[in-house]
This record gives structure tokens, sequence and C-alpha cells, in this order.
């Protein structure tokens, strides 16, 4: 910011794109588009209402403890991605952990908040100390040593790490596609232990449906249930405008989990949009 002579006016405004996510997403917020064009972040239904119900808890100093169940290519993880960018590049001394449920998706997550840092306007850029292929830490010192940047971090891991995360003091969590979790519950448990219940703190939990029992499923029956503190959103695939015309084709018989999909649907569909 040192390069930028702004008036009280500019520095105004700065600060009041800074703290409305929806200005900010719209002045530095881009993706990769289904084609491979980077293009504008523009949040879908779903992302929207996830989106919503955050900033929501923040104005009313809730901690967030969201629980997603979603269909595939819904976009649920850029929108909580472009929301832990955005949290981190504009808050002091933060820290973000983002589990993928293994190498491939990590390095996607990745991926995601490093594109959202490459393509920034440089006004809201921070100071990177360090970049590594899986961490983000935005952090400047001046010339006697003292630290006058954010001192925040974006970390990625995944589940196969049962440590990751566990040595630090979490503020935004995403745990990733949890259905697949092969240690879900005992690592979950620990990561959750790190993130204190306090306003601006955030967990996601978030997967596609993976089958009945395990730890994401019990998780998201004991949200319905409010039984834990999660609230649970459920994203079917035909929020998607884009799928609006799919060709309704013999699927043949369900399965058992696929008639407590729609049995969900049927019965609480309220929940993600109310």
């Amino acid at each position: 910011m040192d390069e930028y002579q702004l008036s009280e006016e500019q520095l105004q405004k700065i600060l009041d794109i800074k703290n409305d996510f929806y200005r900010y997403a719209d002045n530095n917020l881009w993706i990769r588009s289904k084609s491979g064009e980077i293009i504008k972040f523009v949040p879908n239904k779903p992302q929207k209402a996830l989106i919503d119900y955050v900033i929501y808890c923040l104005l009313n100093g809730i901690p967030i403890r969201v629980i997603v169940l979603k269909a595939r290519q819904m976009g649920l993880s850029t929108a909580i991605e472009a929301l832990g960018y955005w949290w981190n590049s504009t808050n002091k001394n933060q820290t973000a952990v983002i589990i993928g449920h293994e190498d491939a998706s990590a390095r996607n997550l990745y991926r995601m908040f490093r594109r959202y840092y490459d393509n920034s306007n440089p006004i809201f850029k921070p100071s990177i100390k360090y970049n590594t292929k899986s961490d983000l830490t935005f952090e400047r010192y001046d010339d006697e040593g003292n630290q006058v940047g954010l001192g925040s971090v974006i970390k990625t891991a995944t589940a196969k790490n049962t440590s990751a995360g566990r040595s630090d003091t979490i503020q935004f969590l995403h745990a990733s596609e949890v259905g697949e979790w092969e240690n879900g519950e005992e690592l979950v448990a620990s990561l959750m232990q790190t993130v204190p219940y306090l306003p601006r703190t955030f967990i996601f939990l978030e997967s596609t449906a993976k089958g009945k029992g395990n730890y994401f499923h019990k998780e998201w029956r004991n949200a319905e249930k409010k039984l834990n503190n999660f609230i649970p959103f459920f994203f079917p695939w035909w929020l998607i405008d884009e799928y609006e015309d799919y060709d309704d084709e013999e699927v043949g018989e369900l399965t058992e989990y696929e008639e407590f999909l729609i049995d969900l649907f049927v019965k609480g569909f309220d929940t993600w949009s109310g």
C-alpha cells in the first residue's frame, strides 16, 4: 500500500469494500470456469444461500458452524474458499486450515485460493512472506523488523495427515468431502478443538452423499435433530439453473440411501433457503 497515495475518501471506500463480501468479490475474486476460462466469481443460488447465512452470523456475533450435504459440481467448495480467502486476506492474525480428503483434492483447494490471490486487485493484495505448494502466509516487516503485515495464513492438508492443524489455534476450518474420510470422527473432533467457539470463527463440514453410517452422515443427522452446533444445508442438484432442462429418464430402482435423500428433500428443503 505504500506505493499508493490515497485520499481519505479513497481509503474509506477501500475499507467499505473490504468489509462487504459481495463488493469485495466483485473487485477481487476470480475463478476458473468449467470451460477453463478465468472469470469473475458470481455466486449461484446455493452459493449465495450459504454466503448470506455466513454474513448473517458475522453481523449478529454468531459462531459459524455449517454442515453441507451437496450434489457434485455446485461450487460450494469454491464459495467456502472465497469466504476463507476474503476473511484471511482482510483480517489480522487469522489462521485458516483447509483439509481435502486426498492429495489431489487438497491441491485443487489450494489452487482456488491461490487463484484468488493472483487475480485480486493490487490494492487489496496483501504481502506474502511464505508461498509454498500448500500454504500462503500474509506477513511483512519494516526495516526495523517489526511486523506491519496481516500475520494471517491459509494452510492446506489432507485427511490422511492425522496431525493436520492440531498444533494451531484456527479461526477458519474447511473440511472437504468428509464422507470420504477414513478417520473422520477422530480427525474432525481433534480439529474442532482447535477452533474456539467464538464469534468470527468458522467451521464448514461439507460432502457429497457417501452412504449411511459414516461420520458425516451421523453428524448430518445430529444437526437435523439439533444435537450439535451445526446448521444443516442441503443442496440437491436441481437447484442449479444449468440442470433445469435435465431429461428425466428411467433411472431404475432406488437404493436405500437415495430414498433417504429424497425424503430429506421433501421434509427439509427449507433448511437451505430459510
